[in-house]
């Protein structure tokens, strides 16, 4: 059981760190929160009232849907804000080091 586990999170963990992936999945959970909305409201509704618990897990169901939309989407924030840190972090080294290298390599009556 605790290997099965360990795969599954393995995975979850692959699916999560690839941003095509991950917002491949944000589109379909969101479009199936919205089908599963659209669904109850009109064609399953004399259905859902009439049974109390189908009722209480088809929504269940849909707010699952959108809750992983919305939790995949703050990290997808969070990851593409930390991504472009790291990326101004680069620019601003490799600015640096361009910078100091063409001190260097300046004759000493140059000033232009």
């Amino acid at each position: 059981m605790a290997e099965k586990l360990r795969i599954f999170l393995a995975i979850l963990i692959g699916f999560i760190r690839c941003r095509e992936t991950r917002r491949r999945a944000m589109f379909l959970f969101t479009l199936g929160a919205i089908c599963c909305l659209f669904l109850g409201a009109t064609l399953f509704d004399s259905y859902l009232s009439a049974r109390p618990l189908v009722f209480l897990g088809y929504w269940g169901i849909c707010v699952w849907l959108t809750l992983c939309a919305l939790l995949l989407a703050l990290y997808d924030m969070f990851a593409v804000n930390a991504e472009a840190l790291r990326e101004r972090r680069r620019l601003r080294e490799d600015l640096r080091t361009a910078l100091t290298q063409d001190k260097e390599h300046k004759p000493e009556g140059d000033n232009k």
